[in-house]
């Protein structure tokens, strides 16, 4: 005979669920790894994000005088948040086609057709065969607060365009530039929007799929100890045996994981 329980990290029982509920959720789970990668993608460029815009608004806590400086580390933090951003549309790709997600595939290539998309794919692609061809920067100084109120690091179309014969697409939209230089700030603004609106559509496509059964189940069984204690943080279920020579003691049969944040992202 086994029973079958809500668990935290710590092996605390937090709630017992029937056997139904815990096959049930074992099967769903198999989607859900697949939502629970795409999420830690979008965590991962958010986190990315927030790096690239708090050394640019408070550089000169990091010091201006040498721009080399500025240059090196620019070329390091913008092309994590490219990498990270190229990683979660690829992944979401990939998400399609395992789960035959036809409709929300054609969403996602009409968002790939953006100009925004496209630059990403652009320096993914030159900043891993060269590295992003930053050459000049604006920089903007506030007398009055004595502090760098703007920076503005500025990429070369022209050195971009050494790599043009690599990819056909690339190559098309590089010749629709017209600019010697770009600013790659305000590429980055749009194509975090870009990427915030894929994310609320992976978000409403799996969502959509998931039944009510599951979805009240994850509610009230999972969600009600991350929404009303701290103390208690469940991260999968258990089937367990009763050990009755052992004072009652339970012995962990089959333990079923899960991202407790990213159902918080889902069903809260």
């Amino acid at each position: 005979m086994y029973s079958y329980f809500v668990s935290d990290c710590d092996n605390n029982l937090l709630k017992e669920i029937n056997e139904i509920e815990f096959e049930d959720f074992k099967s769903y789970k198999k989607d859900l790894d697949k939502f629970s990668n795409l999420f830690d993608c979008y965590q991962n460029y958010k986190e990315s994000e927030k790096i690239v815009k708090h050394y640019i608004e408070n550089v000169d806590e990091y010091g201006t005088r040498n721009l080399n400086n500025v240059f090196r580390t620019c070329k390091y933090i913008f092309m994590q948040n490219i990498i990270f951003g190229r990683i979660l549309i690829d992944n979401v790709k990939s998400y399609c086609n395992q789960l035959n997600r036809i409709e929300l595939k054609r969403k996602i290539l009409k968002l790939e057709d953006s100009d925004e998309f496209k630059m990403l794919k652009l320096l993914r692609d030159f900043g891993q065969h060269f590295s992003l061809p930053f050459d000049n920067v604006r920089i903007e100084y506030n007398f009055s607060d004595e502090r760098t109120s703007k920076v503005e690091p500025l990429i070369s179309v022209n050195e971009l365009k050494r790599n043009e014969s690599g990819n056909k697409q690339n190559k098309i939209f590089l010749q629709s530039i017209q600019d010697n230089e770009i600013s790659i700030m305000n590429y980055l603004e749009k194509w975090s929007i870009k990427l915030d609106e894929l994310y609320v559509l992976i978000k409403r496509d799996f969502s959509s799929f998931t039944s009510k059964d599951t979805s009240n189940f994850i509610k009230n069984s999972i969600l009600c100890f991350i929404e009303n204690s701290n103390d208690y943080i469940p991260v999968g279920l258990s089937k367990m045996k009763l050990l009755a020579q052992n004072n009652g003691q339970f012995q962990t049969i089959e333990f079923v994981p899960f991202d407790e944040t990213a159902l918080f992202e889902l069903f809260n």
